[in-house]
This record gives structure tokens, sequence and C-alpha cells, in this order.
């Protein structure tokens, strides 16, 4: 017993490794891609801050090459979602219930969704205006002189920020639909997180003004909102199939008809 059971996690584990280097692979092929089109990719990212500043810099001779390999890495794990996603959901889905199946294998694709939508939030709102907030502070005796690297590291750091953030409720809803959580138990624990909102936001975001862990922490905490409302829908729908369920298997009770003696 004992030793089908170390070869059942052996299985696994090679499973998981099997899978693990297939996204690597993918992750590889999209992120050499990408640095054959990194002069794109570095127009696309230095749109926001073009008319803040007259050029950017790099401080090392070899600062340029390796930002290139950063976006063009970043850029790749990006594109590689769908498949990181379809192979995490390979690697669960045998053990999960037809169900459970069907009521989570939606999110992988509101997942890679919300991923981009919190991307493209980031890039075209918060982005502008916390660089105009920053750039704001020049003055006659202040330029800004900025470095490649430490701009895309600014860069990717709100907007990855902001994808993870997006896919909360991808989490949250999971949660609910396996039976893990339950909406009223988060409702009642909504001051928690709405303190929880505000250490991440603090936690994730590369600066330390309020105002850009505000525009991380207000989404965060819309995000739970609709995550309950989500969840409470999912709820009910439970609900009534399990009625339903209930009152097909249930048997029926026949009715007396008028030939029958009266007692």
């Amino acid at each position: 017993m004992i030793q089908e059971h170390n070869h059942s996690a052996i299985d696994h584990l090679e499973e998981l490794r099997k899978r693990i280097l297939f996204s690597l692979i993918w992750v590889s092929l999209f992120s050499i891609l990408c640095f054959c089109f990194s002069d794109i990719l570095m127009k696309w990212m230095t749109r926001p801050i073009e008319g803040s500043v007259q050029s950017l810099y790099f401080l090392t001779p070899y600062e340029a090459f390796l930002t290139k390999m950063k976006l063009a890495l970043i850029a790749g794990v990006v594109l590689s979602l769908p498949v990181i996603f379809a192979q995490l959901w390979a690697f669960i889905g045998p053990g999960l219930y037809p169900n459970e199946k069907k009521e989570i294998s939606p999110l992988i694709l509101l997942a890679t969704v919300l991923f981009i939508g919190g991307v493209l939030f980031a890039y075209f709102m918060v982005l502008p205006f916390a660089l105009n907030f920053f750039l704001g502070f020049r003055s006659e005796t202040l330029a800004p002189m900025i470095s490649i690297g430490s701009y895309v590291s600014f860069f990717s750091s709100i907007l990855i920020s902001f994808g993870v953030v997006f896919d909360i409720p991808v989490i949250v809803i999971g949660l609910i639909s396996t039976g893990i959580l339950n909406a009223a138990y988060l409702a009642s624990q909504r001051k928690y997180i709405i303190l929880g909102a505000f250490i991440i936001a603090a936690i994730l975001t590369p600066t330390v003004d309020m105002i850009t862990q505000c525009m991380l922490a207000f989404p965060l905490w819309f995000l739970f909102e609709l995550s309950i409302v989500l969840g409470r829908a999912i709820e009910q729908k439970k609900i009534l199939g399990y009625r339903h369920k209930n009152s097909r298997l249930s048997p029926k009770i026949p009715m007396s008809t008028k030939g029958e003696s009266k007692q």
C-alpha cells in the first residue's frame, strides 16, 4: 500500500515536471520572438513618458542590452499565459469531479482576460498619472535624467501588479465554487479585506506615495465586492440546482381516486 502511494506521488511529480517544462519552452520561444521585436516593444513601453522627458539613458555599456532582454522575457511570460493556465488546468483537472470541472474551467479564460485587463488599465490610466505626478516635481535646479533600466523596472512593476490584482476575483470565485469559502463569510470580513487591500497595494507598488497605492487599492476593493456578488450568484445557482435535483429524485405520492372508500 505504501509502495503504491509512493508510485502515485512520483507520477504526479513527473507530470508536474512535464507541465512546467512545457510552459518554460513556450515562455522561451515567445521571449526570443519578442526580443526580435524589442525595438517595437521599447517604443510602446516609452510612449507614456515621451512628452515628459527628451530621452532615456543607459548608464553602463550593457544596460540597454539587459533591459531589452528583461522586457522580452516579461512580454514572453504575458504571451504564454494561456499556455501556462492550460497546463495548470491539465494538471489539476483530472483530480476534480465533473461538476467542479464545469465550474472551474471557464475561470482559465477569465483569468487571462482579467490579467490583460489589469495591464491595460495600468498602462492607459495609472502609468500616465503616476509619471505626471512624479515628474511634476522638476524645477530649475532639478531635471529628470532617467535610465532605461530604472524606467523598465518601474513600468513592469506597475503593469504586473495590476495584472495580478485583477486576477483576485478568479481565485475567490474558484474557492467559492469548490465550497472552501462562502460569500457570507467574505462579506463579514469586509473591514479586514479593505485593510489588506491597502497593505497589498503598499507592497506591490514600486513607489511610496499614497496616490499610486490608492489607485491599486481601490480597484482591489472593487474587485473584492464584485467577487462577493458573483459568489452569491454561484451559491444561489447551486441551491436551485440541488432543489431541482431533489425534486426529480423524490418519490411522487399517488392521488386518491374517487372510487376509493371514504373512512
